[in-house]
């Protein structure tokens, strides 16, 4: 009686092929972390010179056949993600893994973690990392500016602050001397002429006083407009 559970040829062919495969892709993950790490050790001590070489991409190209930017293109791999980082991601390829090198580490993360990088051609992929960086580039124009801007809204608030505090000043000196120059005015006066001079003197502290006010509420405007653009920024 035939065993229908047998392998056909096929089935047995496509299990093996499959296992060769899955040996030969970790092999080539453990070479490309092996020729990243040592590249970078040899650039980083200059050690081709002790070679013959004059640079590293003499050197590559004439020990292992790789060109200068393939050379590069290892060892940003594995400045960027490490022995770690390399056999998780590895699969997807160099070129990927040095493509998205230029995205910051939370985009990064995200395209390897979610599968998008794997998923997407290597155009596709470049043209998303383009993207990303560009609105990367203008939330840090807008953040520099709004910093800018805050500094600036700052020394002007110093700088209001300081002439408030000189008016101030100004005022008591004003004060003093009024109070110096009444006081033998005050004395031959009558009770009325003193009624309407101490009207006249409290008038004038008024409108003094509500010219401060309108000094200090421009201050504390400013402080708002600065906080809000700051909270926008943030």
């Amino acid at each position: 009686m035939e065993n229908n559970t047998a392998l056909s040829t096929e089935q047995r062919d496509a299990f093996r092929l499959d296992a060769e495969i899955r040996q030969h892709a970790g092999t080539v993950i453990t070479e490309m972390i092996e020729i990243g790490r040592c590249l970078k050790e040899i650039n980083d001590r200059k050690l081709y010179e002790y070679l013959g070489y004059n640079g590293l991409a003499d050197y590559a190209e004439a020990a292992v056949g790789l060109k200068e930017r393939a050379a590069y293109n290892y060892i940003t791999a594995y400045e960027t993600y490490g022995s770690e980082g390399m056999k998780k991601y590895g699969e997807i390829g160099i070129t990927k893994l040095v493509a998205l090198a230029q995205l910051n580490d939370v985009d990064r993360k995200e395209m390897l973690e979610s599968g998008t990088a794997a998923e997407m051609s290597t155009r596709k992929l470049n043209e998303e990392i383009k993207r990303l960086k560009g609105e990367n580039d203008q939330l840090r124009f807008d953040a520099e500016d709004a910093e800018k801007s805050a500094k600036s809204n700052a020394e002007q608030v110093a700088e209001q602050k300081k002439a408030l505090e000189t008016k101030d000043a100004e005022i008591e000196k004003l004060k003093k001397d009024l109070e110096e120059a009444q006081r033998p005015v005050v004395a031959s006066m009558t009770d009325e002429e003193k009624a309407e001079l101490r009207k006249a003197v409290e008038k004038e502290a008024e409108e003094k006083q509500k010219k401060k006010i309108i000094i200090v509420s421009l201050i504390m405007g400013i402080i708002i407009i600065v906080l809000i653009g700051v909270l926008i920024s943030a």
